[in-house]
């Protein structure tokens, strides 16, 4: 509103019937009216204002939070949120230690069964030594 000098009731439609328009649903959504679907934000305030806290959402006629309700609910949940942490605590503690396998018993390897022998890597031969040639022929292909 304030940097694209529009109305409040523009500047409303610009994000709620404007993009129903673009997106062709503009006959379903967008608008408060009969025959739409009933998917509704209700606001303590102005919906603009910086301030404004949702109270209310529906969608299609029902409702899917409710503030009020929401804030009663909050210390049945914030109970079962910490019965829930202290029944995983119990859990681990009687569990014993798992025995971890070891390792350096290779996957697949039942332990106590014997290492099959590695086989080595055969060497590559070695570059022939430089010594009692010249460099600079070989370098040059033989053209000094």
């Amino acid at each position: 509103m304030k940097f694209g000098g529009l109305s409040h009731d523009e500047a409303l439609k610009l994000v709620t019937l404007n993009p129903a328009i673009q997106l062709g649903i503009d006959k379903r959504a967008g608008s408060i009216d009969v025959g739409k679907d009933a998917d509704l934000a209700i606001y303590n305030r102005d919906p603009l204002s910086a301030y404004a806290v949702v109270q209310k959402t529906l969608i299609d006629g029902r409702v899917y939070f409710d503030r009020q309700r929401d804030i009663a609910e909050r210390s049945k949940r914030e109970k079962e949120k910490k019965a829930l942490i202290d029944k995983f605590k119990k859990s681990a503690e009687k569990k014993p230690e798992e025995k971890k396998p070891d390792a350096s018993v290779p996957i697949g390897q039942k332990p106590g069964e014997k290492k099959p022998e590695e086989k080595k890597p055969e060497e590559k031969p070695k570059p022939p030594s430089a010594s009692g040639i010249d460099s600079a022929a070989v370098l040059t292909g033989g053209a000094m």
